[in-house]
Formats: C-alpha cells, sequence, structure tokens
C-alpha cells in the first residue's frame, strides 16, 4: 500500500484503516527510531507481567498547516519525562481498556472531546523500559480542529506538528545525547533519531510511534544509520581501558587489540560514559595514532557499524 498524495484526511483515514486490518511491522520499524546503541535485551514488543499499561493517542485532524497531529511539550517537574514531547496519554486504570485509556488521558491533557474522534486502529504495543511502561498507540481522526485546551499542571506547551514535517526525510536527523538511565540519572553517551517539529525535537517513544505510524504505508521510511564511525574510533582512542582480568576473551584480545561485544564487561577511566556499550579494545603499544585509527574503523566494520 502507498501513501496517499497531498494532505486528504478522508483518504489518509481509509487507507489506513485498510492497512491497520494487516499485520503490523512492530519491532522491525520500531528499532529505526530507537537510540543507538540500542540497550541489551531490549525487546520493544515485550510484555513483562510488571510492567504498567499506558494508551497513547496519535490524533489526525486537519490544521492550519493541512492534516497534522498534535503533541504536547511536558512540563519539566511531571515525575516521568519531563520537559520532552510527548503523545497525549498515560497510565490506564484498572478495567480500563487502550482506546478508553488514551481518550480519557487526552480530554484531561488538552480538553480533547471523546465524542469528537473516530477511532481507526491500534499500532503495535512498545516496552518502554526507563518509565516501565507498555504502551498501546490508538490512532484516531477528528473531521475538524479540536477546540484545544491544554491543562497547566500537566502540558508546558502544544504543537500542533503538520503531516508534511514528519513525512519529510529532511526533517529527520540524528542528536547526541546521553541515555537517561531508571530513577532520571545520566547514562552513557547515545545516537538518538528525531523529528525536527518547528524546531522541537520529537524523539524516544514518541519518535518510534510517529515513524511507525508513518511507515505504515511507506515501508522503506526511517532515519538511515547515523554510524559516525570516525567519532566512535576517537572515542576509543581517547580512552584508557582497564579490562575485567578474569574474562577470557578480554586476556586473548587484550594485546593484541580486538572487540569486545556487549556480553562481555569492561571498565574504564569514564565507566558512565561507556558502561553496557559495545566497546574496542585496543592495544596503543601495538598500533599508532594513525594506523589505530584504521584498526578501529576496520573493526567497526566488520561489525555493521
Amino acid at each position: 500500500m502507498t501513501l496517499p498524495p497531498g494532505d486528504d484526511l478522508a483518504t489518509l483515514e481509509a487507507a489506513l484503516l485498510a492497512r491497520l486490518q494487516a499485520p503490523l511491522p512492530g519491532a522491525v520499524v520500531q528499532r529505526r527510531f530507537c537510540p543507538q546503541p540500542t540497550r541489551t535485551a531490549w525487546d520493544p514488543a515485550a510484555q513483562p507481567p510488571d510492567a504498567r499499561r499506558a494508551g497513547a493517542l496519535l490524533l489526525l485532524y486537519p490544521g492550519a498547516q493541512g492534516t497534522s497531529i498534535v503533541l504536547t511539550q511536558r512540563h519539566a517537574d511531571l515525575p516521568h519525562h519531563g520537559g520532552q514531547i510527548s503523545l497525549p496519554g498515560g497510565g490506564l486504570h484498572s478495567g480500563e481498556s487502550p482506546v478508553e485509556g488514551a481518550l480519557r488521558e487526552a480530554q484531561e491533557e488538552i480538553g480533547l472531546d471523546p465524542s469528537d474522534v473516530r477511532v481507526v486502529g491500534s499500532l503495535s504495543t512498545l516496552w518502554v523500559i526507563v518509565s516501565r511502561f507498555v504502551v498501546h498507540p490508538i490512532v484516531a481522526v477528528a473531521p475538524a480542529r479540536p477546540a484545544f485546551a491544554p491543562a497547566p499542571g500537566e502540558v508546558a506547551s502544544l504543537i500542533e506538528a503538520p503531516l508534511a514535517a514528519l513525512r519529510d526525510p529532511a526533517g529527520l536527523k540524528w542528536d547526541r545525547r546521553l541515555r537517561p538511565q531508571p530513577g532520571g540519572q545520566p547514562g552513557p553517551p547515545i545516537w538518538v533519531p528525531y523529528f525536527d517539529v518547528g524546531g522541537h525535537q520529537v524523539w524516544g517513544a514518541t519518535a518510534m510511534i510517529s515513524g511507525s505510524s508513518r511507515a505504515l504505508l511507506d515501508p522503506a521510511f526511517g532515519p538511515g544509520r547515523h554510524r559516525n564511525r570516525l567519532d566512535y574510533a576517537i572515542l576509543v582512542i581517547i580512552t584508557e581501558f582497564r579490562v575485567m582480568a578474569d574474562n577470557p576473551f578480554v586476556r586473548r584480545n587484550r594485546d593484541r587489540g580486538g572487540v569486545c561485544g556487549p556480553g562481555d564487561r569492561a571498565r574504564s577511566a569514564e565507566p558512565d560514559l561507556l558502561a553496557g556499550q559495545k566497546v574496542f579494545l585496543i592495544s596503543p603499544r601495538r598500533y599508532g595514532k594513525s594506523s589505530l585509527v584504521r584498526h578501529v574503523l576496520r573493526g567497526l566494520a566488520k561489525q555493521g557499524v
């Protein structure tokens, strides 16, 4: 199924309605829009028994710049994802369905009247490991622009994102930041794909859901591979690795240079920056600076980086 031309909301709704009846791409597409490198053993489709469930609303409506979706910038003091750009939504109440929860949360957050929208269907669930939510994205359509009324205690600002901005490959970019950890502490550096929407960076779970909806009708859509290989090489060169002596893999590769995969633990002078990442164990005694760069780049190429 191809992407409908233009901004005709009725045509888009019909195309989505038909496509959502077929098997969804799920984790294959979600991984395209997730931060890199991915967390070890993270499965977007996972539904841990102790996870909380949440509904998120992806609402299509006729905006001032054509078909749009509504996003919110969360208040910085909220306990989860404060200050970030998100879809309206939140945790489900006991006995509540994902559709009911998504519409209720949208009513509370942005003043959306549930009777003003038509539910089209659901996207694949998404396991958000930081907040421990399994998110159920709900796709809905409003035939006219709703009279939004953002909740002052939850929404810092309302962002009406034209669908054209999410379709434009030039607006899909990469940024480098520290990986958020449970409890809000910064973690190791990561590369983050994001949608540039009017200067706002839409990333994380919101980008994965938005990108998945776009890929329904354009299966190849994605940010491509950032693969800043030289950046990885420099990171290795300037870092002095202290490896665990009881690791046979590390012992074999320590002096001749080699690659340590995510299953092998490594400690460095900057453990917060490298913990849990795929790192390269290089012996500067064997490789000069220029040849060391070439060696690291060859190793990255072998690993598909």
